[in-house]
């Protein structure tokens, strides 16, 4: 497993070849991997709201984009 990457950049090219590896080397669809990522990002939105308020105003746009 790879150690995590500590800077915007990295974490994004991280996050590229890891969707890569899913669609690619495991056979899933990209329509699978875009619900897969959507999914997760909502969670985290949800956990994030759940937990600070200060995140408040995310909510009106997390209902937007989802």
């Amino acid at each position: 497993m790879k150690k995590a990457a500590t800077d915007p950049i990295s974490a994004l090219d991280s996050l590229g070849e890891y969707l890569n590896d899913l669609t690619y080397h495991n056979g899933l669809k990209s329509s699978e991997v875009k619900a897969i990522v959507q999914n997760s990002i909502y969670n985290i939105l949800n956990s994030l709201l759940a937990k600070d308020d200060r995140f408040k105003d995310m909510n009106t746009k997390k209902n937007h984009v989802f």
